[in-house]
């Protein structure tokens, strides 16, 4: 049975990404796991607590969340609920290895809400701890499943690893995988004119190649998905090349905190 870990501070961004998650979870009929993690002081090392005081105090409102989307899974899946003493990004990923799960969906704000904001930054350190795929949720966001995956890339070459995860979440989910690259070399004509695409043949994991030029690699993803509906933007993470080098930080993290539609984020990482 397939896994999604749901990780909740039980605010209404939260919810709002854990209806994704249950829609995903119908979808491909996997059980649900909500996680709930502690800060710890520094040193601690993580576990599962199984009877400590400060476990009773969010227990109510866990049990809470666990039937609100009890009653929305089909017949025959389960929802089950993990405490973890430790950060928030530190104790997901360590629940998430332990328990297998094949997929973490979590919320975040926008850039211009992040102030005071704590979820959204524990969103984007948590895509650099975990091999396991997130789907970022931003707020406001129509629980929808994607029919097309926009999958930004660097060349239209991948690695296996990364092939295999992609089209393992194109049959799960039933969508066309569209492949994007953004080229930033523009000549000085083309700087202010309108999105130009290349396309180019097929491969055995997209159905679609199209070259965007862009001043800016960042600014062009998220141009580029702004306002498509039923549209995911699929990145791939890693913790060096060509998109690190360019933006002097992970392309993943960054846009992680602007997009307007699902983020889905592939990792690199071996499991």
């Amino acid at each position: 049975m397939k896994k999604i870990l749901i990780p909740t501070d039980f605010s209404e961004n939260a919810k709002h990404a854990a209806d994704f998650g249950v829609l995903l979870a119908n979808k491909i009929q996997a059980d649900i796991v909500l996680v709930y993690a502690y800060l710890a002081p520094d040193g601690t090392e993580p576990y599962v607590p199984a009877n400590i005081s400060l476990k009773g105090l969010y227990m109510d409102k866990v049990k809470a969340e666990e039937e609100r989307i009890f009653k929305a899974l089909d017949i025959g899946l389960s929802v089950s609920h993990r405490f973890v003493w430790d950060y928030p990004a530190e104790g997901i990923a360590y629940i998430a290895k332990k328990y297998g799960a094949d997929l973490i969906v979590m919320g975040t704000k926008g850039a211009s809400k992040m102030k005071g904001v704590f979820f959204g930054t524990n969103t984007a350190r948590l895509i650099d701890l975990t091999s396991v795929p997130v789907l970022v949720v931003p707020e406001g966001t129509k629980p929808e499943l994607p029919e097309n995956l926009l999958l930004a890339v660097e060349s239209e070459f991948l690695s296996e690893r990364v092939s295999e995860d992609i089209e393992k979440w194109k049959s799960l989910l039933g969508s066309k995988v569209n492949a994007l690259r953004i080229s930033t070399q523009l000549s000085p004509a083309m700087v202010g004119e309108p999105l130009q695409i290349r396309k180019s043949r097929n491969n055995e994991v997209w159905d679609e190649f199209s070259e965007v030029y862009f001043e800016n690699i960042t600014e062009g993803l998220l141009e580029y998905s702004k306002g498509k509906r039923k549209t995911w933007l699929g990145i791939i993470h890693r913790e060096r090349g060509f998109f690190k080098h360019v933006l002097k930080r992970s392309l993943a993290k960054k846009v992680s905190y602007e997009c307007e539609v699902p983020l889905l984020v592939f990792s690199k990482k071996l499991k």
